[in-house]
């Protein structure tokens, strides 16, 4: 790669390097990716620019549905470049963190020294790039094109997840944004096939010493869990539970045990979330729940206090969520009290209420679950 070698043990000690960028996630390696036709050509890009970075598709983004596995080959790219040569920077930039932090050093009248973390690198690895498009971020978005600009002109390596939307669809970004998906490769990661998925499910059965037996692999690839992170979940409750009882899986064990979650991703049920500012103090949460649940079959609402949909859509697409105005609940209060919710509940048919107030709508003749976002903190100081 032509650009300037650098310690990178030495730049990662800095107190601003650590905060910005995040480390590689060690699971998520190319020997730990299951290939399909589902993401066969994400996977052959992704070992192209590894093999050749800034050298083939560059930029290279990687989208699809949350969960399939874009985030892992970002990750494996990092690794497989990494592995080469000690002296290469690469730096994981969540966009959510790149937000946060360049308004700490605006404040600090600092931007100067925030653009110097981005410029020794030779990779970077942006994940989550959907979230600049919310509409009060639109600085951010012209701070983050100018580095980009820069490294790629540098020579830099870039490559760039949008789980769930693929980025050409992004129209609150900024032009600049659109002329580089124009300039590099889009790629898509999709939802396995049965045969992808079974080999998943060994490939993470083993990973976490658990034995599954074929009436169970096929079960659970039959299911739809939603995404790969779901699968995990299942696969984790599943040990836990042998483990614990000191009991083999079998498929009535599987079935009995994964009763409460699995229908949540097999069934064509409805589902309304009512959590109020736990959706948006924790949408690290509840974006990839959502996003499992409507791509498992589910059918997702969100029940909110904001009299206008308009308005409480805006809302919740400053913090990523992608619900349509006919999957918006809004309260209505003054016509019905304090049982408006339960009203608006059983008008619409709900199955499943996904709450942050244990027992609330009761009387609404619907199956009703509590969401504590943070177990380390008290539940009255979220």
């Amino acid at each position: 790669m032509a650009s300037k070698r650098i310690n990178k043990k030495e730049y990662q000690n800095t107190p601003e390097n650590e905060s910005i960028f995040t480390p590689l996630n060690p699971k998520y390696t190319f020997d730990l990716f299951v290939v399909g036709d589902s993401n066969r050509l994400a996977y052959e890009a992704a070992k192209a620019v590894a093999d050749n970075p800034s050298g083939v598709y560059n930029p290279l983004f990687i989208c699809g549905i949350q969960g399939m596995g874009s985030s892992h080959l970002m990750n494996a790219i990092g690794h497989a470049i990494e592995a080469k040569s000690c002296e290469i920077y690469i730096g994981q930039l969540v966009t959510a963190r790149f937000v946060d932090y360049m308004k700490i050093y605006q404040k600090q009248n600092k931007l100067a020294e925030f653009r110097g973390l981005f410029k020794k690198l030779d990779v970077l690895l942006i994940d989550d790039i959907q979230f600049l498009s919310f509409y009060d971020f639109l600085q951010e978005q012209t701070e983050l094109s100018q580095i980009i600009l820069y490294l790629l002109e540098s020579g830099k390596q870039i490559v760039i997840t949008s789980p769930d939307v693929n980025p050409k669809e992004i129209t609150a970004l900024d032009e600049m944004f659109h002329s580089y998906f124009e300039r590099g490769l889009i790629v898509e990661t999709r939802s396995p096939d049965f045969e992808t998925m079974s080999a998943i499910i060994k490939k993470k059965s083993e990973l976490q010493k658990i034995t599954i037996p074929d009436a169970v692999i096929i079960y659970l690839a039959t299911s739809k869990p939603g995404n790969i992170r779901a699968l995990e979940g299942m696969l984790a409750r599943l040990g836990a539970i042998s483990n614990l009882q000191n009991i083999p899986i079998t498929l009535e064990m599987a079935k009995e045990s994964l009763r409460d979650v699995y229908w949540l991703h097999s069934s064509k049920i409805k589902l309304a979330f009512d959590i109020g500012g736990v959706l948006v103090k924790y949408p690290g949460v509840f974006l990839p729940m959502i996003s499992a649940l409507g791509h498992g079959g589910a059918e997702v609402f969100v029940i909110t206090d904001i009299p206008e949909k308009k308005v409480a859509q805006k809302q919740l697409n400053k913090y990523g969520y992608n619900i349509m105005p006919d999957k918006i609940l809004c309260a209505d209060f003054e016509k019905f009290g304090e049982r408006c919710k339960a009203v608006l509940i059983k008008e619409h048919g709900i199955d499943v209420l996904v709450d942050d107030h244990p027992g609330y709508c009761a009387d609404s003749g619907c199956v009703s679950l509590f969401v504590w976002p943070d177990p380390h903190k008290p539940y009255e100081s979220q």
